[in-house]
């Protein structure tokens, strides 16, 4: 009887040494350290997005309309507020800072308004200031040039090339014309609301 006992306990301890290994196996182990989840991919940029940019804004009453510039091909179009043209869409605009969001597809990008650099040929004299001009915070008078010079100017242009180009250089001309009379616009409204304040701090005075 004693002897069965011994070997009934001796099968038992030789049982738990065996599946004990396959418990913890099957569970999580305490020494191994957690797999890492797969790294999410950065999303592949938009060539199309990328290549955009914004070269004009024209606001007449409730139309609101901006000059989209594709980089690569050269060539520019107009697209209303909200609407689509070549498969880009103008869903918003801020006049803060002169942006609006364009979308292609599923994605977005913000496109600022470019500034142009405008160099002049020549020494144009500049016009004597109206009364008032000089104030503090008020922009200086916009130069017109006489001249907008961007790249090499074309002169009768002959082949494809050319024509492309000369068309390029003629909507950029008119882009620059139009940011320089967005710019004396604003100037002038500074103007008004500084002459304003004067005037209003004068009549307080008295």
């Amino acid at each position: 009887m004693f002897t069965r006992r011994r070997i009934a306990v001796t099968l038992l301890i030789a049982a738990s040494s065996v599946l004990a290994p396959i418990a913890v196996g099957a569970g999580a182990s305490p020494f191994v350290p957690p797999s890492k989840a797969p790294a999410v991919p950065a999303p592949a940029s938009d060539p199309v997005l990328d290549a955009i940019e914004l070269s004009g804004i024209s606001i007449i009453g409730d139309e609101q309309r901006f000059n989209l510039v594709d980089t690569r091909t050269k060539k520019s179009f107009w697209v209303e507020l909200h609407a689509t043209e070549n498969g880009l869409t103008v869903e918003s605009y801020n006049p803060e800072d002169d942006s609006v969001v364009v979308r292609h597809g599923d994605r977005r990008r913000r496109v600022e308004l470019r500034r142009s650099v405008i160099v002049a040929s020549g020494g144009a004299p500049r016009p004597a200031p109206l009364p008032g001009e000089d104030l503090p915070g008020v922009p200086p008078p916009v130069e017109i040039p006489p001249h907008i010079q961007g790249v090499d100017e074309i002169k009768d242009p002959k082949t494809p090339e050319e024509i492309k180009q000369a068309e390029f250089e003629a909507r950029m001309l008119v882009s620059d014309l139009l940011q320089i009379s967005m710019r004396e616009r604003a100037r002038r409204k500074a103007l008004r609301e500084q002459q304003a304040k004067q005037r209003a701090a004068a009549a307080k005075e008295r």
